[in-house]
């Protein structure tokens, strides 16, 4: 049959090109081998546990009993402002005991009134939630020897708790608007090396930075301008942001930077467009799926810098992106509360680009001075 010959030709042909067929074939199952190395056991929920009388054995008591559960807890006295917290990332639920905690806990007839505080939507926010009253009323029968249970009241920071599901997937929509500017920059870089333009740059005094940068302006611009328009239609559909617009919008041009960056390292392995729209479709895919857009991610420490926890998928710049515009459009952060997303968007962006350049350069050596080689 005619079909089995074109059928084998098409397959000889295929396999000529492995890079194309182990991104095609291997792509989905590595990353379901990583989700489900990585997400086997759900990552402790931060509690700040605010306890009024310091050293109370009741708070105590509460603080040992989560940390029973694996529960990561910190015990402070000072009530702050429990929003900002949350917002600042510093923790998952901020639990608030009463100024007569330590009494009431131990008397029966006495209601104790307890109030957690949080991001409602998150699922870190709920297994919190779950353990700390479970504890609460443990504590409570311990000490009045009597079935006895906590009033909790829960308190949703910004707009967590009436956030519709369209309201939850807005700031991952943003993300992904800006993550399709690894297609387009690494494809719009491909074009003009496989056409042939960039031979005729050679013979001008242009470099490899000269020639990047300009390239990378026109995609900040389209990543930029997609945000954009991406929120005006989810304004017009509803959705309101918690925080400062301005905030929003500077994260959101950090991020075009870090993927351009990304696109132009895809552009410097890659002399063709289809060869670049392959590569950068698993590029998207690591960007996508191991920074918190879509899925949760788990916290996998590596160390600490500058008093901040640093994790493994903090590499990704995407990672700070997702965090940030959350905390943002739906917890109502500011500049101060989402500094150190900016800082690291700023630095991995920095880096991404100019590895991209570097690399860039390696590739088409003439650019590396200007002139031709």
């Amino acid at each position: 049959m005619k079909a089995v010959h074109v059928f084998h030709r098409a397959m000889r042909q295929q396999l000529r090109d492995r890079l194309g067929v182990g991104l095609t074939v291997l792509t989905a199952p590595a990353f379901a081998l990583v989700y489900g190395l990585l997400f086997g056991a759900p990552a402790a929920p931060r509690v700040v546990l605010v306890a009024p009388q310091e050293g109370g054995a009741a708070s105590e008591a509460v603080r040992e009993g989560l940390e029973g559960v694996g529960v990561a807890v910190e015990v402070v006295a000072d009530r702050g402002e429990p929003e900002r917290r949350l917002a600042a990332r510093a923790c998952d639920v901020v639990v608030l005991l009463g100024e007569d905690f330590e009494r009431r806990i131990g008397v029966i007839g006495e209601s104790v009134g307890v109030e957690v505080v949080g991001d409602v939507g998150s699922p870190d926010f709920r297994r919190g939630e779950r353990a700390v009253v479970g504890v609460l009323n443990r504590v409570a029968h311990d000490r009045r020897g009597t079935r006895a249970a906590v009033e909790v009241t829960t308190r949703a920071v910004g707009r967590s708790g009436e956030a519709t599901a369209f309201d939850a997937y807005v700031p991952g929509l943003l993300v992904f608007s800006i993550i399709m500017l690894v297609f387009s920059s690494s494809m719009a870089v491909t074009r003009e090396v496989e056409s042939g333009v960039l031979e005729r740059l050679r013979l001008t005094a242009m470099t490899s930075l000269d020639y990047l940068v300009g390239m990378s302006g026109v995609q900040v611009v389209l990543g930029t301008s997609s945000v954009m328009l991406t929120f005006g239609v989810a304004t017009v559909l509803g959705f309101e942001s918690q925080g400062p617009l301005g905030v929003a919008m500077a994260l959101a041009v950090l991020g075009s930077v870090s993927c351009v960056g990304a696109g132009m390292l895809v552009a410097s392995v890659t002399r063709t467009v289809p060869r670049a729209f392959l590569v950068s479709s698993g590029f998207m895919f690591l960007l996508v799926l191991l920074s918190g857009v879509i899925f949760p991610i788990p916290r996998v420490p590596l160390g600490e810098l500058g008093g901040q926890e640093v994790g493994l998928f903090d590499l990704l710049p995407t990672t700070w992106l997702a965090r940030g515009l959350h905390a943002v459009l739906t917890l109502g952060a500011g500049w101060g509360e989402v500094r150190v997303e900016l800082a690291a968007m700023a630095a991995l962006g920095g880096a991404f680009f100019g590895a991209g350049v570097w690399s860039f350069g390696r590739l088409h050596r003439g650019f590396l001075t200007g002139g031709e080689r």
